[in-house]
């Protein structure tokens, strides 16, 4: 499957995506499941900045979770990896957006499904001034095709909390990402000198930069 999740803050979109992350790990427990969000789940490999190692992942069988996509500092450069993996690749691929138009047409027409969730039974935190999702709240998502938006299925998931709890952190925070928190991200991720190239191209478009990085870590790295 390869979908965007589009909606506000606190319409499950997160929720989904974890949702579906387990069931991706259920019906595919060798296969590796690459996230932005810390999942409590086997064989999940946690890279906040969505740097990936696309020498394994040009392989395929494996999955990418991106949460809140549209506002990755390097969205608008991610675009083009993210439309080759999908064509070319058995990637399944998860997105959640705030709005369409934070994704390009390109991955739009990449997608299987526009999803839209919502949420039942919620309660009002009156402190952080939004409404919460309690132990009773049903999660509703629909399926659309992504370019034509003709409706696809409509379906309930009961009680997502259940679904969900305990297999990612609600709170979680991720860093404030700088030059030197992303040259570690890009370093962590990339086993070639074509994955540092690749994830360097998408931190920035700035050539010099693009060189002076490259070389730093491939130094680094010993990759020729």
């Amino acid at each position: 499957m390869k979908a965007y999740i589009e909606g506000f803050t606190g319409t499950g979109k997160t929720a989904l995506s974890v949702f579906f992350s387990r069931l991706y790990r259920e019906y595919n427990p060798l296969f590796t499941i690459y996230s932005n969000v810390k999942l409590n789940i086997e064989k999940v490999i946690y890279t906040q900045f969505g740097y990936l190692p696309f020498s394994k992942i040009k392989k395929g069988n494996c999955m990418i979770l991106l949460d809140d996509y549209g506002n990755l500092d390097n969205t608008k450069n991610y675009s083009t990896y993210l439309s080759t993996i999908a064509r070319k690749t058995n990637t399944q691929i998860i997105l959640t957006i705030q709005y369409y138009t934070q994704i390009t047409k390109a991955i739009r027409e990449m997608c299987d499904y526009r999803i839209l969730p919502s949420l039942t039974n919620l309660i009002y935190d009156s402190n952080k001034g939004m409404y919460q999702m309690t132990e009773l709240s049903d999660l509703i998502y629909k399926s659309y095709k992504p370019i034509s938006d003709k409706l696809i299925s409509s379906k309930k998931i009961p009680k997502i909390l259940e679904k969900v709890n305990g297999y990612y952190d609600t709170k979680e925070l991720v860093d404030i990402p700088n030059e030197r928190i992303i040259k570690e991200e890009i370093a962590k991720y990339s086993n070639d000198l074509r994955d540092v190239e690749l994830n360097v191209c998408i931190y920035t478009k700035n050539n010099k930069k693009q060189r002076d990085i490259i070389q730093e870590i491939c130094e680094s790295k010993g990759y020729r």
